[in-house]
């Protein structure tokens, strides 16, 4: 292009553009950093946080060498591009667009992430984080990121791992500044990569093999919504219109259980994905964890009720989740989407002989 070409063009994004010069991308402080009364400590924590993490556009991971720093540029290259406008610089769910969201974009900082195959509480293990992002989030405004190459994929999702750290480092180190503890970086950090190593090596697994799904297993699965506490929050019918169905997220956000007869069921369709959300809860949600409810290797196993139950739930929601928006006929439906994740349910899924769905991709 000739110079004057070039000239044109620069000339034609500034007025498009305000004139306003290009906004170079700043990580901003945690609420539980500003509020730190003590200045010294203050500054010591932004300064360490610096020289470990380095900045939005050039990040850092403590004892990176030169290949990872640069898989780390083109995360933040894609970061910037493609999630920003929602997530924010800082991966503080704050981004321009946010605002005009509902469910909020996700605030990586605290490293709570809704839709885990991990247990409740447990950070995500990468394969979580993967499948977000290639698959989206139905039902929210969290797309589709299937067509992004492999390299960049692999590069924004380690990068949304380093946002996680950092932010959580930051928050912790802070708190431990306010009670009047002494740590270094080094001890706070280490102590958020041990929560992340335990979490890839806890993956919630089924108690028992799923059964067939039959109009017996629904049925059993209807009774249980109705007596375990399910319909106190989704209502009777699972459209989620009851008193009880206001609460607050972690993030400080009002949040409500989902309307399952929609069909948009946040945390994946196939049963294995329903099944963690009724063994595990959903991070950072009033939605809690059934499994001790149901698991008789539990704190009280002469209290533990059938673990099937949880099947049979998962029976249930698969039968009514499209029912209503598809206008279905009331008769229960035997066709279930195969489980392909490393669990018992996926050889039970076969031997029915039930309708299977795409494998998983990033799991």
């Amino acid at each position: 292009m000739s110079r004057y070409l070039r000239c044109a063009a620069l000339l034609f994004i500034g007025a498009a553009a305000g004139c306003e010069p290009v906004q170079v991308p700043q990580w901003s402080s945690s609420k539980k950093l500003e509020s730190l009364e003590n200045a010294e400590h203050r500054d010591r924590i932004v300064a360490g946080l610096a020289s470990a993490f380095g900045t939005p556009l050039l990040p850092n991971r403590p004892d990176a060498d030169d290949a990872e720093r640069e898989h780390l540029r083109l995360g933040a290259e894609v970061y910037v591009k493609r999630c920003a406008q929602c997530h924010g610089a800082s991966g503080d769910g704050a981004g321009p667009a946010a605002e005009f969201l509902k469910p909020r974009p996700r605030d990586y900082r605290q490293g709570t992430f809704k839709f885990t195959s991990t247990p409740y509480g447990a950070r995500p293990r990468r394969e979580d984080l993967v499948r977000t992002v290639r698959e989206g989030i139905v039902g929210t405004s969290m797309p589709s990121f299937a067509l992004l190459p492999p390299t960049e994929l692999a590069a924004v999702i380690d990068y949304v791992i380093l946002l996680a750290e950092r932010g959580e480092t930051e928050i912790l180190w802070a708190a431990y500044a306010e009670a009047e503890e002494d740590l270094e970086f080094d001890d706070v950090y280490q102590e958020v990569l041990d929560l992340w190593r335990s979490g890839a090596e806890s993956v919630v697994r089924p108690l028992t093999v799923m059964p067939a799904m039959t109009p017996e297993t629904i049925e059993l699965g209807r009774q249980a919504f109705l007596s375990e506490g399910c319909a106190k929050c989704h209502g009777a019918d699972g459209r989620g219109k009851t008193q009880d169905n206001v609460g607050t997220d972690v993030w400080g956000f009002p949040t409500n259980a989902a309307d399952i007869t929609a069909g948009m069921l946040h945390g994946g369709q196939r049963p294995i994905d329903i099944y963690r959300r009724i063994s595990s809860g959903i991070n950072g949600t009033p939605m809690p964890s059934f499994r001790a409810v149901f698991d008789p290797a539990g704190k009280d196993p002469a209290a533990a009720k059938n673990p099937d139950t949880m099947w049979h739930l998962v029976h249930y929601v698969l039968h009514v989740a499209n029912q209503r928006r598809a206008s279905l006929p009331s008769e229960p439906s035997l066709s279930a989407p195969r489980t392909t994740e490393d669990s018992p349910a996926s050889a039970a899924s076969t031997r029915s002989g039930q309708a299977s769905a795409a494998p998983e991709r990033g799991g």
